[in-house]
């Protein structure tokens, strides 16, 4: 049952000067609706109450009481894993509010979702064998290249929703929501990333997914760290290589080895040193020790921006945008944000907010969804 912390919200109030009347006017929202709130007659909408929270100056915890249902949750996977700062917390939770908005307008989804590991566990031969395992069943075998678009459609087979934005080559990699409902996935993922790092933070989003409850959070991040590596670059592919490589001293000969196989797999360097290393180590074998930080940097080079691949330009328009990205990662969030902005009557706003860019970009995208959505 959902319950509002009353006592809490009412002595803010008083401590900020505010009643009912002025508190509406903050929120924007109907004198009636904070009314029935106090009454208890009716529970805030996630939107309103990330609002209520941010206007009072007070957490989701305090606000609520123990017994209130659970609040949705996320996760960023940050560029070269920068701190998920204050700043970035208030965004994501004002974009959870957002989407728990949008759910009701939501196409039917698969009832069959991906099931999770059984007892997931952070050791080399448990992982390689889920990995493993998960390759052969989506068609990729034992060693085989894997194939961005079909990972993307397993998500959706599986009734995960894409968000395609465009964060910057700066920008975070992705962002994870899970609604509190505990089934509905979104992934953000942004397209101004090489495509090398693409397919491993696709797989990297693939392992919260499977892990989801089963395993600690630290420890969920270095799970899908080696589960990515190992999916993308598996333990034959490995052994194969380190057998070929280490009996040699050229270290030039080593590194370009490494580099023609990164490219031949279209995943960066060091996903393949990493997964030498972890099956030199996990077969007692010496470790490979040299530095392979200058020769990612030339590599990377050499690779295309994802947006460069589906869009071909650097900026595309935003029709090219949304029709291409309908396309490659499904219109399941485009078709309910159109329904949800013309019945709601939502402005560019609101598209700032759920998808976290500049509000003249935004503005862009509104008009763009609702001159072409047909009202009727």
């Amino acid at each position: 049952m959902k319950s509002l912390n009353l006592d809490r919200i009412q002595t803010r109030m008083e401590e900020l000067g505010l009643n009912q009347s002025s508190l509406s006017e903050k929120l924007s929202i109907s004198r009636e609706s904070v009314s029935k709130w106090f009454k208890k007659e009716s529970f805030p909408r996630p939107v309103y109450l990330l609002s209520l929270a941010k206007t009072l100056g007070l957490s989701f915890s305090e606000i609520t009481l123990a017994d209130s249902s659970p609040v949705g949750t996320f996760a960023y996977r940050t560029n070269l894993n920068h701190k998920v700062d204050k700043k970035r917390i208030e965004i994501a939770e004002d974009m959870l509010a957002s989407l728990e908005s949008l759910k009701p307008y939501l196409d039917e989804q698969p009832l069959f979702g991906v099931a999770p590991l059984a007892r997931p566990v952070i050791e080399y031969g448990y992982i390689q064998r889920a990995a493993k395992d998960l390759r052969v069943s989506l068609g990729f075998g034992e060693s085989g290249i894997v194939d961005e678009q079909a990972l993307i459609l397993f998500f959706r087979q599986h009734g995960t929703i894409f968000i395609p934005v465009l964060w910057g080559e700066k920008g975070d990699n992705a962002l994870h929501v899970c609604l509190a409902d505990g089934v509905t996935h979104f992934i953000y993922i942004n397209l101004e990333k090489k495509l090398s790092d693409f397919k491993f933070w696709l797989v990297h989003e693939l392992s919260h997914i499977i892990t989801l409850k089963t395993i600690s959070e630290q420890e969920a991040e270095t799970f899908a760290d080696m589960f990515a590596m190992a999916f993308l670059y598996p333990e034959h592919c490995a052994k194969r290589l380190y057998a070929r490589i280490h009996p040699k001293e050229d270290i030039g000969y080593k590194i370009n080895c490494i580099i023609e196989e990164a490219s031949a797999f279209a995943i960066s360097p060091l996903t393949v040193f990493k997964q030498l290393n972890a099956w030199a180590s996990a077969n007692d074998k010496p470790l490979l020790q040299f530095d392979l930080y200058g020769a990612t940097q030339n590599y990377t080079k050499t690779v295309k921006l994802v947006s460069e691949v589906l869009f071909e330009e650097d900026h595309p328009a935003v029709e090219k945008y949304i029709t291409v990205s309908k396309q490659v990662f499904g219109d399941t969030f485009w078709n309910a944000l159109v329904d949800f902005m013309v019945k709601e009557r939502k402005s560019h706003s609101y598209i700032q907010r759920i998808l976290n860019i500049p509000i003249a970009d935004a503005k862009g995208v509104w008009h763009n969804l609702t001159t072409t959505k047909n009202p009727a």
